[in-house]
């Protein structure tokens, strides 16, 4: 939906927080878009000119209800879906084209309000990132307008399966102590945040402990990440793992490759709990720092899932690779792994070991059609 032409982006912002920007805040008009179940489908969220009224209200106000604007209840269920959130994301996501100072102004109207509350990530050097999280109204709120959205689409039993209680303790952050979760978080959500844009997801979150291990007979295992991508033959449903080289193999084959493995054999337990017969384990490797060697990390985890019979499901990359090219070519079968290179970019793999998340070739009998497809247009390096 186009912008009125008397109103600019900024300029539409700028109503909703009270607050005047200065002359280098402007920015092109650009169109908004969101979770909410009109920008899911396509149609950017309308920007609203009506002007904030000067009376805030508080945390125990908003109780019960849900945000007045669409923009706010797409920031809200982005939270809602990822938990914590760092504010660089947030403005990729919901707020590109416009300035962090606007972005920032935004949040702080919704923190004023009630919705959210603002944690400063303490570090010795390169400034203190802001991080997003929700109140106890925020989250039930935000848990109302997922539950809406999922009304009436292959979602409703995936989100019905892993939403969490309205009850339950919302998250606390003490100021100047970071949690030791903090890193995986943001890789996670980064991570989900791409490939849900490149592959026009249905649905995506980070919901801590998802599946629903009460109504299970066994142990199930809890992926870092839960995602529905619109595949051809219909939704696929996507379990993704991220790995930073802290698991030690042992734990990795109980926790994680049995339970999957397990899952892999039980499409009427699957189907009972998600709605869906079958499932991908994408599962990335941490690139950054602590892997000196991402792909003998990589090729490890392949082997151990084929030790357990849970390679058919599993496609693995490096985070980089997947951040870089969400959508390309960089992900490779379990048991058909990636080879280590001297210099180990995606573009210097051998092309028929490259596929994408999607490909049909994880099933038996079928052709991987990948390589006709655009390879990556560079190289991600260690």
């Amino acid at each position: 939906m186009p912008l009125h032409h008397n109103a600019t982006a900024v300029e539409a912002i700028t109503r909703e927080t009270g607050d005047a920007p200065a002359q280098r805040d402007r920015a092109p008009e650009v169109l908004f878009r969101g979770l909410v179940p009109a920008i899911r489908d396509g149609d950017p969220v309308a920007l609203t000119c009506n002007r904030v009224r000067n009376t805030q209200k508080t945390e125990a106000e908003n109780e019960g209800t849900l945000p007045d604007s669409p923009r706010e209840r797409a920031v809200l269920e982005l939270v809602t879906r990822l938990r914590l959130v760092p504010l660089g994301l947030v403005h990729e996501s919901l707020f590109a084209g416009v300035s962090r100072q606007i972005t920032g102004r935004f949040v702080r109207r919704m923190e004023r309000r009630g919705w959210l509350r603002t944690w400063n990530e303490p570090r010795e050097f390169g400034g203190r990132p802001t991080w997003l999280y929700s109140t106890a109204a925020g989250r039930k709120a935000g848990l109302e307008i997922v539950s809406d959205a999922s009304r009436g689409t292959c979602t409703k039993q995936v989100v019905s399966a892993m939403m969490p209680s309205a009850r339950t303790r919302p998250l606390e952050l003490r100021p100047r102590l970071a949690p030791s979760f903090l890193r995986h978080q943001q890789e996670t959500a980064t991570l989900l945040v791409h490939l849900a844009k490149a592959h026009g997801a249905i649905w995506y979150s980070a919901w801590d402990r998802p599946l629903p291990q009460k109504a299970a007979p066994g142990p199930l295992p809890q992926p870092d990440g839960v995602l529905i991508l619109p595949g051809s033959a219909g939704p696929e449903l996507i379990f993704l793992e991220h790995d930073r080289g802290m698991e030690s193999p042992a734990h990795f084959i109980q926790a994680k490759a049995e339970r999957y493995a397990e899952l892999a054999v039980r499409p009427e337990l699957l189907m009972r709990l998600m709605g869906f017969a079958t499932f991908r384990l994408a599962i990335t490797v941490e690139n950054y720092r602590l892997h000196r060697k991402p792909l003998e990390r990589l090729i490890l985890l392949a082997r151990l899932l084929r030790n357990v019979g849970a390679d058919r499901e599993a496609f693995l990359t490096l985070a980089g690779w997947a951040n870089a090219w969400p959508a390309g070519t960089v992900w490779c079968r379990a048991d058909d792994p990636f080879v280590v290179r001297p210099r180990p970019a995606a573009g210097v793999q051998d092309p028929s070991l490259r596929h994408t998340l999607l490909c049909p070739a994880i099933r038996l009998g079928t052709v991987c059609a990948c390589r006709a497809r655009t390879e990556p247009a560079g190289s991600v390096t260690m």
